[in-house]
């Protein structure tokens, strides 16, 4: 697993357990000490997941020096993870923030079942919530904490990539078959076969992870 993203300006990586309880005993704020005693204690029981709950500290890629951090509040569920993130006043309006959590959105489209990615703010938090616009966010109700925010992974190509990918093995076969032509023209036809067929599974199973993220959300709200 993945403990380091570099991006232009900026570092990220894993906080260890022994750094996560330097933090707990370094917050000035209770609420904030107690949130960075509950990662640590998450990481403890869930080893195997630790990326999930871990924060991941935001450095300087010039001189290492730290300048906030960011995380997710669990693994993914129903195809979700909830992203938070924090930058030091004395670093703040530099588009810290936004480098960050955009290295750390697209790590986690990459990860096995995570096809939304959402975050919440206080309602009069507008720095915070013109970074998840920045981002790319829609804003889609209310959550716990206030405004609530998500963005959804780009569809994938797979249509282009089997087709590109059976167009060079019917070419391979062509050419060893001395029909170079109607290899390319069965690769590619078998080829967009498959990539149809994936991108209409993953359309299918967005749909109905959706269906049911909107049902999830509507009970928390009227709760």
């Amino acid at each position: 697993m993945m403990k380091k993203i570099k991006t232009g300006r900026l570092e990220l990586s894993l906080m260890s357990d022994e750094q996560l309880a330097e933090l707990v005993q370094r917050a000035d704020e209770p609420d904030l000490r107690a949130a960075y005693a509950q990662m640590l204690a998450l990481c403890r029981e869930h080893p195997q997941e630790r990326h999930w709950y871990a924060p991941w500290q935001i450095a300087l890629k010039t001189s290492g020096v730290p300048v906030g951090d960011l995380g997710f509040k669990g693994p993914p569920a129903d195809g979700a993870v909830e992203i938070g993130y924090g930058v030091e006043e004395s670093h703040r309006c530099r588009g810290y923030a936004t480098e960050a959590c955009q290295a750390l959105i697209e790590w986690a489209f990459v990860q096995e079942n995570v096809y939304v990615v959402e975050a919440e703010t206080a309602a009069d938090n507008e720095i915070s919530q013109r970074v998840l616009q920045k981002l790319g966010f829609r804003a889609c109700g209310l959550g716990a904490e206030g405004p609530r925010f998500e963005k959804e992974k780009p569809a994938s190509g797979w249509l282009a990539i089997y087709m590109c990918l059976g167009m060079s093995v019917g070419m391979c076969f062509g050419v060893s078959t001395a029909n170079t032509a109607l290899g390319m023209c069965l690769g590619t036809c078998f080829g967009m076969m498959i990539g149809a067929a994936m991108d209409a599974a993953e359309k299918k199973k967005r749909a109905a992870l959706r269906t049911r993220r909107t049902g999830l959300v509507a009970d928390k709200q009227e709760e």
